[in-house]
């Protein structure tokens, strides 16, 4: 079962469709991806996904392209995508399934614990 998730259900939003994909982590699929579309820039953070494997959970948010590593997927570059992960402001939660997706606008501090790194975690909630 996926964790519930306090926010506003919005429209289609561009972002969630095809772009300029860069896989930057991937273990049995992609778990970090850079998206570039035009002069826009999104990292997809894998979060979790349902027991019966038919939902993918997304966290998206927007980078500044020149700071995401350029073709090297060294362990030191995932650790620059994770410094990238905002410590507040708006993130939308991606559910990619079989049946359409399901995009969901919140901010970072709703988000649940396992769906955030745990540097970044401790650092939101040391304040």
């Amino acid at each position: 079962m996926l964790e519930t998730i306090d926010g506003t259900i919005v429209g289609d939003l561009s972002f969630v469709h095809a772009g300029n994909d860069k896989h930057i982590s991937w273990y049995d699929g992609p778990l970090i991806t850079h998206r570039i579309q035009g002069r826009r820039s999104w990292i997809y953070w894998w979060a979790d996904i349902d027991r019966e494997a038919r939902i993918q959970r997304w966290i998206v948010f927007e980078v500044d392209r020149k700071n995401v590593p350029k073709n090297d997927h060294s362990e030191r570059n995932q650790h620059r995508i994770l410094a990238m992960f905002p410590r507040s402001g708006t993130v939308w939660v991606v559910d990619r399934g079989v049946d359409g997706n399901t995009i969901r606008q919140t901010t970072v501090d709703k988000l649940p614990e396992n769906y955030v790194p745990q540097s970044v975690w401790d650092e939101i909630h040391a304040r």
